[in-house]
């Protein structure tokens, strides 16, 4: 599921350019990696693509870990971390499996690792291995201990027949692992598990297993539930008591920027998201407000922010509670998308209207304006931009010198009294970018040491030996 990627800060500075998911692994993190497991003696073997190790690695890097070793994995992620990578993000995506999200930022370039660690293979209630069993029997190749074939094949083969099969080289590689036990020994390595369905299972791994995967299915799910009824109940209780908890405390992030016309926020978003963008399974895009409640005029066009006068007093009220209340509406939305690892970004947020009351047309009175900017979701990181008025006027002219500056101070006092993170917006794109990457990463590993110190390498543990 994870994989590593790296690119250039004029990459990620660079308007339309994405990251790669498959970009091949940076040696340098792989090593590093494989050098940390062998000093804290961790006992762990790469599940699959691992050939091309440590030159390249494919798109995944999917390691099972012995369940009593996390500690001395904690040790090994201290490791990295002096090296300058740091973990930001810890999901626990299943029971016993977690996703573990690497960055680390070096005279002006990004990398971003990302890596699956299992304790124990589980899919759709089935255990189809224990930790202890996959790392039992490893063998060297290049500094990395893989898994043995027969315990590769198991793991592919239940894997492709659980998934309903999927396009991709792992059949091929299944039918290679094949050939390299013969079919006494696949068909051994998987019999308690398919039953009297294994030599099809053999068969189809010759060359069919993904397209006979949905007819081999069924059984292998009434074989197991029948045999291990035990592992089905706990399965769904550690799901259900893990999606709950990432309800609770997503893992996703809320980041709202602000500033004036001319400051660079959308050239800074889109650079932002392309960055971080390796730390979150999605991104969600907003403009000032969520707008589930349907559009209404959100002010003046953008050419002439201040050409049209304040509406009534009435009016203006009554807008803007429309707004608070979309903005009330909205929150379990945003969280829900935060739950699924997202990031959430706004382009502009509520508290514009606090600064700029004229771009909305807000003739009410300020202290509503103030008292429903305190029942807005509060964002995680509010990224205010700033630049000298001289610099943001060569951009835009849509508002003259005086009202620029009025705006650009109202900012600095939001950001004193909204816990705002002001940025340097004068600088080139990229270094502007790179401070708004910096605050998320901060963010982010912040949050992952206050959640999972045992991963995050700052809860002491004994290592294995």
């Amino acid at each position: 599921m994870g994989s590593v990627q790296e690119s250039m800060s004029a990459a990620v500075a660079t308007a339309g350019v994405e990251q790669r998911r498959d970009e091949p692994a940076p040696r340098r993190f792989l090593e590093a990696l494989a050098d940390a497991l062998r000093k804290r003696r961790v006992r762990y073997c790469v599940l699959h693509d691992w050939e091309g190790l440590p030159e390249r690695l494919g798109s995944d890097l999917d390691m099972a870990v012995h369940p009593e070793d996390l500690a001395a994995l904690g040790g090994a992620i201290q490791e990295l971390r002096n090296l300058g990578y740091r973990l930001v993000q810890c999901l626990p995506y299943a029971p016993d499996a977690h996703y573990l999200v690497f960055f680390r930022i070096s005279d002006g370039r990004i990398e971003a690792a990302r890596v699956d660690v299992i304790t124990a293979h589980w899919r759709r209630g089935i255990r189809v291995d224990s930790g202890e069993a996959m790392v039992a029997r490893t063998r060297l190749h290049e500094g990395f201990q893989v898994p043995a074939a027969a315990v590769e094949f198991r793991y592919l083969a239940a894997k492709r027949v659980l998934k309903g099969g999927a396009p991709g080289g792992k059949g091929k590689r299944v039918a290679r692992l094949l050939q390299e036990l013969g079919a006494v020994e696949a068909e051994a390595a998987v019999a308690d598990l398919f039953g009297a369905d294994a030599p099809r299972v053999v068969e189809a791994a010759a060359g069919k297993l993904d397209q006979r995967a949905r007819a081999l299915q069924p059984g292998l799910l009434w074989r197991n539930a029948w045999r291990h009824p035990l592992h089905l109940v706990s399965f769904w209780w550690r799901d259900g008591v893990r999606r709950l908890r990432r309800g609770l405390r997503p893992t996703g992030l809320m980041v709202a920027v602000v500033g004036p016309d001319g400051v660079g926020k959308s050239t800074f978003i889109g650079n932002v998201v392309r960055g971080v963008a390796p730390a979150f399974r999605r991104v969600y895009r907003y403009h000032w407000r969520p707008g589930l409640l349907g559009s209404i005029r959100a002010g003046a066009k953008t050419v002439d922010p201040h050409g049209a006068g304040a509406d009534p007093k009435w009016l203006s009220v009554l807008r803007l509670l429309w707004v608070g209340l979309d903005y009330q509406v909205a929150r379990l939305r945003l969280r829900w998308q935060r739950a699924r690892s997202g990031l959430v970004v706004f382009d502009r947020y509520y508290h514009d209207i606090l600064v700029d009351p004229r771009r909305y047309r807000y003739g009410g009175p300020p202290w509503l304006a103030r008292a429903l900017a305190r029942l807005a979701p509060k964002p995680d990181a509010l990224l205010i931009l700033h630049a000298p008025p001289e610099a943001v006027r060569a951009r835009k002219q849509e508002v003259g010198s005086e009202e620029l500056r009025r705006q650009l101070k109202g900012y600095l006092d939001l950001a004193e009294a909204a816990g705002g993170c002001v940025i340097d917006a004068s600088a080139k794109p990229e270094v502007v970018a790179m401070a708004g990457i910096s605050r998320v990463i901060d963010e982010l590993e912040r949050r992952t040491n206050r959640r999972c110190p045992e991963w995050a390498g700052t809860r002491g543990g004994r290592d294995h030996g």
